[in-house]
């Protein structure tokens, strides 16, 4: 094998296993997903919420949430505090800030997981509002 060759084995094999670091330390996520369950972790207070899927964590707070497809959390007089408690089952859309932070997700929008598939059909294409849009 020629030196030239050595070399350029050596940097297949650098980025072989850069690749496998990156699969197995999961720094590699996806940049957004729709409806993926998850759980209510932790109420952080009145406007704000951790929730994990899977084995990411993901913030969310009253402009995420949808109690139907025209009417978010934040819209009502309930905040986070009153409308979850810890262990409920919702659903999430969300997108990555971060993959190398603990919570490396933000919700674009969360609901109360339900079996009826018509609305979590229609729930899935929601996003949560701006700052200014509220």
């Amino acid at each position: 094998m020629s030196k030239d060759e050595a070399e350029l084995r050596e940097v297949q094999l650098n980025i072989e296993t850069l690749r496998l670091y990156h699969f197995t330390h999961k720094l590699v996520k996806p940049e957004t997903f729709k409806a993926r369950e998850g759980l209510v972790v932790e109420i952080l207070d009145q406007n704000y919420g951790i929730a994990r899927c899977d084995q990411d964590l993901v913030l969310f707070d009253t402009c995420d949430v949808w109690i139907n497809p025209s009417t978010r959390l934040s819209q009502t007089q309930n905040s986070v505090r009153s409308f979850f408690k810890i262990g409920d089952q919702i659903l999430i859309n969300g997108t990555c800030v971060s993959s190398r932070e603990e919570i490396p997700y933000i919700a674009t929008a969360v609901w109360i997981k339900t079996d009826d598939v018509a609305v979590n059909d229609a729930m899935k294409s929601l996003k949560s509002l701006l700052r200014h849009q509220v």
